[in-house]
């Protein structure tokens, strides 16, 4: 039996705090996805001011865009999790497809459900200010959804779930109540390390954003946070019910055409 002689144990409570009289409950992993979706709204609020140049106008076309970001996030995210993880479970029980207060999302099916949103979004021209191409939204958005991810992961590791493989680093954690079965030893934070990548990476893009031509930022982003998100499945342990007999995990496998579409924005056969 290996000996771990030093580790962080981690047992936070999975509810917030609990709404006076109406006595719901708030758990970590809502808050903190219903912050990060706020904080990126107003990232991007602030990125269109500088095209618009009009806060009416500004917030008036997010407003509009938000809605469909935020349907196309959820049912791509559920979707993505049934489909690409436990669809033999759903399958047999198609009902629970629904219970999405069950938990069960897809960090993939989200990226595949909020692209598809913003296709739908723009493909109404009066959605379109003339301002703003459909590439330079796509750079305003993906600076913004790295903030989001960044949050999402940070509450992933409040409720104990996407854990690491065993560590015996200094910093590894110790889940007192881990949602992967068989996570009885102190593993490696792998949802902080995502946490702090996503940071920085939304921060530099932020910082060299205006420097970027159209589709380039969000090219970065894609290459940047999907080939990061390929290597740390490495120290992943497995999700779902996926057959991992093959080398790659589900979520390597859901990465590579992202990676390909990053390649693509920061490579386009037509420049202009």
């Amino acid at each position: 039996m290996k000996l771990y002689l030093s580790y962080i144990f981690w047992d936070p409570p999975r509810v917030a705090f609990t709404i006076p009289y109406l006595d719901h409950p708030i758990v970590w992993y809502s808050l903190l996805f219903a912050g990060g979706f706020f904080a990126g709204y107003l990232l991007a609020a602030k990125l269109t001011y500088g095209y618009l140049h009009d806060k009416k106008a500004t917030f008036s076309f997010l407003d509009k865009l938000a809605w469909y970001i935020f349907v196309g996030m959820i049912v791509g995210a559920r979707l993505g999790h049934v489909f690409f993880y436990e669809w033999p479970y759903y399958k047999a029980h198609p009902m629970e497809i629904l219970f999405t207060w069950e938990g069960g999302l897809s960090s993939h099916g989200a990226a595949i459900g909020l692209i598809l949103a913003i296709l739908l979004f723009w493909k109404n021209p009066a959605h379109r200010p003339q301002n703003i191409s459909f590439k330079r939204l796509l750079d305003i958005l993906t600076v913004a959804a790295a903030f989001v991810a960044c949050a999402i992961r940070l509450g992933n590791f409040m409720n104990q779930e996407i854990l690491g493989t065993p560590s015996d680093l200094p910093f590894s954690v110790w889940f007192g109540h881990p949602a992967e079965a068989g996570a009885t030893m102190p593993c490696h934070p792998v949802q902080l390390y995502e946490a702090l990548f996503y940071l920085l990476t939304g921060t530099i893009l932020y910082k060299i954003f205006n420097k970027l031509g159209d589709g380039k930022t969000a090219g970065l982003f894609f290459l940047l946070v999907f080939t990061f998100r390929f290597l740390i499945e490495f120290l992943k342990l497995p999700q779902g019910t996926y057959d991992s007999s093959w080398f790659l995990s589900m979520g390597q496998l859901l990465s590579i055409p992202f990676i390909l579409l990053g390649l693509r924005l920061l490579n386009p056969r037509n420049p202009s």
